[in-house]
């Protein structure tokens, strides 16, 4: 699905072996690529434990999931601003059903509260000085985990999968872009198999 002389780049980085982050991009259109990035957060206090280090974690102390995506695009791009916003439903309930039995489990042994919410997204950001428009789905795991005499404790697994152009392009681009980003996820078919996996 890659269209001639488009470069994809790829690292697990900071990153667990399961999340890989990729960029697919051309040299003759430096803004217009499609994206996955999978940033992760953890409350301060977590950083002390070695393995979230490990993982790559970073230390952050979200109130919204907004604040979320804006600081997980912002590595990507500066001066992120969120256009639209709204929960994408079907793959919201399917995560969380893939989830349900971890999510149980804490809530059971009152561990904290393990959520997932997947966001369809419009935001307007800045590369190389340059403005673009970004379309993206923005799947955030969030996991609170009740710390004691520490308090609440917070951590934060996100996944932008995405395209952004020039905002002169950003329409003339959305059919390439929007191909590269499909090639590269979960189609509807093979998660329908997950889920009926799964209740079996």
């Amino acid at each position: 699905e890659i269209p001639q002389g488009w470069v994809v780049q790829s690292s697990d980085g900071q990153t667990a072996k399961d999340d890989i982050d990729w960029v697919a991009r051309s040299p003759e259109r430096p803004f217009s690529r499609a994206f996955q990035s999978c940033p992760r957060y953890c409350s301060p206090q977590l950083l002390q434990d070695p393995l979230h280090v490990a993982r790559g974690y970073s230390a952050a102390q979200f109130t919204s999931h907004q604040q979320a995506v804006v600081a997980s695009l912002g590595q990507l791009a500066q001066e992120v601003k969120l256009l639209k916003w709204g929960v994408k439903q079907p793959l919201t309930d399917l995560f969380r059903r893939l989830n349900q039995q971890l999510a149980q489990t804490f809530s059971a042994m009152n561990l904290g509260q393990a959520e997932i919410t997947v966001y369809d997204c419009l935001a307007q950001a800045n590369l190389e000085g340059t403005p673009v428009l970004v379309a993206l789905v923005a799947g955030i795991q969030s996991l609170t985990i009740n710390g004691g005499f520490s308090g609440q404790l917070a951590a934060w697994r996100v996944t932008l999968r995405g395209w952004c152009a020039e905002p002169t392009h950003f329409v003339a681009d959305s059919p390439v872009l929007e191909r590269i980003s499909a090639s590269m996820q979960l189609t509807p078919a093979f998660l329908r198999r997950i889920a009926q996996g799964n209740e079996q």
